[in-house]
């Protein structure tokens, strides 16, 4: 026990050690309030055991002080760079239920904590819209949106669902105009639910 006590105090004056330690220590503090956005502080606490691991191995070789800069420069900008492409390639797939009879815009506002809790069903993302147009979610959406994969239901007062087409037949009452975007940062999502051709029609005779 007292050797290793000794040896973890020699990796620790190491700058690649105490550096793991500090990623270690500082991660740790923040995955608990990350919610939704863990990659930084999971990036932080790999980093941290893998410097700590690798660091007596370090401590042996020749210019062992430029292999600990190295590996304290790559191996993050190695992880950030694995978190964010998996950050884009990774799809949000949701399903959207909107009241029987409802026409017009909804917006749905992500990562509100006032908003809706995060539920999920069949692994996706569940979104109830009720009567106002404007619909908070807790859910942090950073990812792209899997159109193909989500659904929109009108729900009758009982309960039953009947899945609206997304821009099929413009005669029939359909999820049409569906955009994301961001303003201060608060990432958006918009989208008509109506007959597109009535729309059309209306433009037309202003």
């Amino acid at each position: 026990m007292d050797k290793l006590i000794e040896n973890l105090k020699k990796i620790l004056k190491t700058p690649i050690g105490a550096f793991g330690a500090f990623l270690i220590i500082f991660g740790g503090i923040w995955f608990p309030f990350a919610g939704q956005g863990v990659p930084i502080p999971m990036w932080m606490l790999i980093s941290g055991v893998l410097f700590i691991t690798i660091a007596p191995r370090l401590m042996s070789i020749q210019y062992s002080i430029f292999w600990q800069i190295g590996f304290m420069v790559l191996c993050p900008l190695a992880m950030l760079g694995y978190f964010g492409m998996n950050e884009y390639v990774y799809e949000d797939e949701f399903i959207c239920l909107i009241p029987e009879g409802y026409k017009g815009r909804v917006t749905i506002k992500y990562g509100q904590p006032d908003g809706q809790k995060v539920e999920m069903e069949d692994g996706k993302y569940l979104f109830r819209v009720g009567k106002e147009d404007t619909l908070k979610v807790q859910h942090r959406h950073r990812y792209i949106i899997d159109l193909l994969n989500s659904a929109y239901y009108s729900v009758s007062p009982n309960g039953e669902r009947k899945l609206l087409q997304r821009n099929q037949d413009s005669t029939q009452l359909q999820v049409f105009n569906i955009q994301f975007y961001h303003k201060d940062k608060v990432p958006y999502q918009t989208f008509l639910v109506g007959i597109p051709a009535m729309l059309k029609k209306i433009k037309n005779n202003k």
